[in-house]
């Protein structure tokens, strides 16, 4: 069975000319047939819908190695369905019977410290026209990466914008960011990322490496599964930071649609880090 004839017309909306389509298209039938093959002669898919995965996504990396077809399509032969699109505030609502992210429409920085006080209470806004001394300034739009520190109080504030305070995550003259991979109720993987002081609130990276899961405490990993659950996300990335002045711990971004494993990462633990995702998947969504 040629799945590709089910779904050519239905999706993917790749905005490129038809002639360009055609590879895509091509390597695409190439993966069916590979999946058909490994799945005893059955092909096994995931609707993952409003949006197509990029194949840098770790979603789209963790299905191929799994041999699981991705379309666009409600159909019979799906055994997962997946709420995915990279927006901070969902406009496309999905159904009840999607298994991931069914409830995860807004990944605003506001509403990620609301949940973040909920869980953890504490929080880390500031009020920018009462407030003395320096803080930060972001969009409150996710992935902008657009954080600056600045001096307090404002006059004025902008409604796009949101404060915080400054989480002092330095290590060795540079800063940390504890990238935390969520696979419904589990953390299979922690990546340890560093930044310069010039990229500290970029996507920047300088280096990373695989943490070993016990560089954050067993109980705030409890609090980060209890967190994602009141975000309504349960595949997700998140950006942790700890701060040095008072050991605390704080969860400043979560990515639905994350890009991965780091670019800057090893070939080896690029692959190591596919091969356990791919592993928890199957363990948490698919068995």
């Amino acid at each position: 069975m040629n799945l590709n004839l089910l779904y050519l017309n239905k999706l993917r909306k790749v905005n490129k000319p038809f002639f360009e389509k055609i590879p895509f298209y091509l390597t695409l039938l190439v993966f069916d047939i590979d999946d058909f093959l490994k799945n005893s002669c059955r092909i096994k898919t995931a609707y993952v819908h409003p949006a197509f995965p990029s194949k840098k996504t770790s979603l789209y990396k963790i299905l191929r190695k799994n041999n699981i077809s991705i379309i666009n399509e409600n159909h019979t032969s799906n055994i997962i369905k997946i709420n995915f699109i990279d927006e901070t505030f969902q406009s496309i609502r999905v159904s009840s019977t999607f298994h991931i992210n069914d409830q995860a429409y807004d990944i605003s920085k506001q509403f990620i410290d609301s949940i973040h006080e909920k869980v953890f209470e504490y929080s880390t806004l500031i009020d920018p026209i009462t407030y003395t001394g320096k803080g930060v300034e972001k969009s409150n739009l996710n992935a902008k990466h657009d954080g600056k520190i600045i001096q307090f109080p404002l006059d004025k504030i902008e409604a796009d914008k949101i404060y915080q305070i400054i989480i002092d995550n330095s290590e060795d003259e540079l800063y940390v960011d504890y990238r935390v991979c969520l696979v419904k109720s589990e953390i299979p993987i922690i990546y340890k990322k560093y930044k310069t002081e010039e990229n500290r609130f970029t996507n920047n990276i300088l280096k990373a490496e695989l943490a070993l899961k016990e560089c954050i405490p067993i109980a705030i990993q409890e609090k980060i599964i209890e967190f994602c659950k009141a975000a309504g996300c349960n595949f997700c990335e998140l950006d942790v930071l700890k701060d040095n002045l008072t050991n605390l711990w704080y969860v400043i971004d979560i990515n639905k649609t994350p890009y991965g494993p780091p670019a800057v990462l090893s070939k080896k633990d690029k692959k190591k880090a596919v091969q356990i995702l791919s592993e928890s998947f199957y363990q948490q969504f698919i068995k």
